[in-house]
């Protein structure tokens, strides 16, 4: 009876995590972890957590969230200071094929995330100073 029990608890964390993936307008997806390549030094300080690189007020490191709704738009939000006067607008699209989710901002540039599970990962390239870097970011599904 214990094997049983053990059994069904597994399989349903297990359909849990696929249907993180495949329904990802049923959560919010939180920013876990944000790990820059190679290491950036701020203030005299050389990190790879980019997430509180700029400080535990900074918006990627207060709750910083994507939430993806069923009308095809997308909304980023977080508490951190000043950050409520970035706007959200329709014109934030998502699309879904497969585990790949494109996000795309009005008719510019788009970026990509793929999504395993309750976890999505985006990888993101910016050059600052002559030096090319990477970001990977992590965000763990959530209920809404």
């Amino acid at each position: 009876m214990k094997k049983l029990g053990l059994f069904l608890c597994i399989c349903a964390f297990i359909s849990c995590q696929k249907d993180a993936a495949n329904h990802i307008t049923k959560y919010r997806w939180v920013l876990d972890q944000a790990v820059v390549t190679p290491a950036m030094t701020i203030n005299g300080k050389t990190t790879t957590d980019y997430k509180n690189i700029h400080g535990a007020g900074s918006c990627l490191a207060s709750n910083y969230t994507y939430v993806f709704l069923a009308t095809g738009i997308y909304q980023v939000s977080s508490n951190g200071a000043l950050c409520d006067m970035v706007r959200n607008s329709d014109s934030q699209k998502w699309t879904k094929d497969g585990a790949k989710i494109t996000l795309t901002y009005g008719s510019g540039a788009s970026t990509e995330a793929t999504v395993d599970g309750d976890k999505m990962e985006q990888l993101i390239t910016f050059s600052e100073g002559g030096t090319n870097y990477t970001v990977k970011y992590t965000f763990k599904a959530k209920s809404k």
